[in-house]
């Protein structure tokens, strides 16, 4: 079971016998543990479990796109499919999408086409085991979901395998880079506690966040400095000199109470303790919808969006399996985004398709990170500190 898992609802929590790996099945198969311990234990023992983790892929890449070239639609899945059984049926994902959601993927996609999934839920340390396991020589996962900021830096790695999945041409603007394509949106907001804030009295713009009227009564997220650094640019964009917009990131700051982490920010926005706070849209309406005090509309425009996104993994042990599912998380997997209450990136799918949106230039905050960090300290620093948890 070292880093392979067949994900099927119902199969009880198991791991290896010495290997220092936790799984917890919850509708898919999860696989976790710690990252160094992890590591050592897939290199030595590639033959754990069974399957083709470890072993260098039977078919490359370039094999299965010559084979479904021309083919298109129905008739380009089913190969895929084929060629996917050919290879042993399998999935290795390696995503850090929360439990429920990446469960719901893995059992989505499971069923439409029996292939089987492991799912490694993964943190911080994701992008490191990829890189880890590249450099081991050691083939584990071959799809991961992830973070827009984590597939750059695995981009760089050179961890990547490039793919255009022909769902592309289904989803919004922006949604294809490089070497991986955004699935779904992560769109900053200003909630609002609705018993301290009428709707009529709710900011109509970002600059409204600048007033002196809101001073104590903001909250915002030590953690945000891609949404500081998009306001920036927007404003910028948008015709405002760098001096103005600077003048308006200060009156802000000086406004705010920073908070340790976007979710108590908002449950403090909820029980009351602000009137506002700069959140992501769908986790604001969730705890909406469960009945907490707060709301996001009428939203202040343009709500600027930052990417989760799927890439494949550089020489991957399923490349066949690997394709099928890009294919289908950009597809018909969007529903399972939708039906979950994330914000999918196809295009029927949109939420609140009518509200104007910039996206977040990831890879320009990538490229700059150290200033814009630099900068967003400095920010931080014209407010009040608030609680870290």
């Amino acid at each position: 079971m070292c880093g392979r898992y067949r994900a099927h609802p119902g199969r009880a929590a198991a791991a290896c016998v010495g290997c220092p790996i936790r799984v917890a099945v919850r509708g898919g198969a999860y696989i976790q543990g710690s990252l160094a311990a992890l590591v050592v234990a897939l290199v030595i023992q590639p033959g754990c479990g069974g399957g083709t983790a470890g072993s260098a892929p039977a078919t490359s890449v370039d094999e299965v796109v010559a084979e479904v070239e021309g083919l298109q639609g129905v008739e380009r899945t089913k190969k895929l499919v084929e060629l996917a059984e050919a290879d042993g049926g399998e999935l290795g994902l390696y995503t850090t999408a929360d439990i429920d959601l990446g469960a719901a993927l893995a059992e989505a996609f499971e069923d439409e086409y029996d292939i089987g999934v492991s799912v490694f839920k993964g943190g911080d340390t994701l992008v490191e085991r990829i890189v880890q396991e590249r450099d081991a020589g050691f083939h584990g996962g071959d799809v991961v979901e992830i973070g827009g900021h984590h597939l750059i830096e695995l981009e760089d790695e050179g961890a990547l395998q490039p793919y255009r999945s022909p769902s592309v041409a289904d989803l919004a603007e922006g949604s294809l880079h490089e070497a991986w394509t955004a699935e779904r949106l992560n769109m900053f907001t200003v909630a609002r506690n609705t018993n301290r804030v009428p709707k009529d009295e709710a900011p109509k713009s970002w600059e409204d966040l600048a007033d002196p009227r809101w001073k104590g009564k903001l909250a915002l997220s030590t953690g945000d400095p891609e949404w500081f650094k998009t306001l920036w640019e927007y404003w910028v964009s948008s015709g405002k000199s760098a001096a103005e917009a600077d003048r308006l990131v200060e009156a802000i700051g000086r406004n705010a109470v920073f908070i340790g982490s976007g979710s108590l920010a908002r449950q403090l926005l909820a029980a009351g303790e602000f009137d506002l706070a700069v959140g992501l849209r769908h986790l604001v309406q969730h705890e909406a919808e469960e009945g907490a005090p707060i709301a996001w509309q009428p939203a202040v425009e343009p709500l600027f969006w930052k990417p989760d996104g799927v890439g494949m993994i550089a020489e991957p042990p399923n490349p066949a399996a690997a394709m099928l599912f890009i294919d289908w998380l950009l597809g018909p997997g969007q529903e399972v985004f939708a039906e979950l209450k994330t914000d999918p990136l196809r295009k029927d799918l949109l939420v609140a398709p009518s509200v104007d949106r910039f996206p977040v230039d990831v890879e320009g905050f990538s490229a700059e990170q150290d200033d814009w960090l630099k900068r967003y300290d400095a920010f931080i620093r014209l407010g009040t500190k608030g609680p870290e948890s």
